[in-house]
C-alpha cells in the first residue's frame, strides 16, 4: 500500500460569481497518519467555471461544473466544484427560504422541483410564477443572472419596475 492524497470537500456548489471556498489537501501515509509537511500544487481544470490559489481557494467565476485537482509527490486527487447562479439568485438574491412553500429548501433537489419555477432540459430557470408565494419587496439586480428568463407571472411590486423594463428591453415580457 503507498501514499495517497485527498481532498476536501469532495464536491462544493457556489451560488454567487465571487463566492470562494477553501478545498484543503492531506497526504496520508499507509498507516493512515497525515503527513504535514507537504505542500499541493491546486488546478482548476475548467478555468472559466472556477479558479483555484496555491492555498486552495476555489473562486466561482462562471456557471457551470469544474474539476479542481490538488497534487503532491506524484500524487493526485480532485474536488468537483459546481456554480449554479440560478440557485443562487431563487435561493439567495430572491428570498426563496421565505417563500410560503419552500419544502425543497436547503436540499439540492432540481431547481425546477421548487413551487413557481419553470426550468428547460438544462435546469436553467425559464419562468417564475410568483403568484402564491406571497413574496413583495425589489426584484434584485442579481436576478440578471437568470439569462433564460421567459417571463415573470403574478403581483410584480412596483419597486421592482425596473426589472420589468430591463427584461421588455429584452424581448421578454414579465406576465
Amino acid at each position: 500500500m503507498s501514499a495517497a492524497i485527498r481532498t476536501s470537500p469532495a464536491s462544493v456548489t457556489l451560488l454567487r460569481l465571487g463566492e470562494t471556498v477553501r478545498l484543503t489537501a492531506t497526504v496520508h501515509e499507509p498507516d493512515g497518519r497525515i503527513i504535514s509537511a507537504i505542500t499541493a500544487n491546486w488546478e482548476s481544470e475548467d478555468e472559466p467555471v472556477v479558479t483555484v490559489d496555491a492555498a486552495g481557494l476555489v473562486t466561482a467565476v462562471g456557471k457551470g461544473v469544474a474539476t479542481v485537482r490538488a497534487g503532491a509527490e506524484g500524487l493526485e486527487a480532485s474536488s468537483t466544484a459546481r456554480v449554479d447562479l440560478h440557485r443562487g439568485v431563487l435561493v439567495a438574491a430572491l428570498g426563496g427560504p421565505e417563500w410560503v412553500h419552500n419544502r425543497h429548501r436547503g436540499t439540492d433537489d432540481p431547481i425546477g422541483s421548487r413551487w413557481g419555477v419553470s426550468t428547460d432540459s438544462a435546469g436553467n430557470v425559464v419562468k417564475l410564477s410568483l403568484a402564491g408565494n406571497e413574496l413583495a419587496g425589489t426584484i434584485p439586480a442579481e436576478s440578471g443572472a437568470l439569462e433564460t428568463l421567459e417571463g415573470l407571472t403574478g403581483p410584480i411590486p412596483p419597486e421592482s419596475a425596473v426589472f420589468a423594463v430591463s427584461y421588455t428591453s429584452r424581448s421578454t415580457t414579465p406576465h
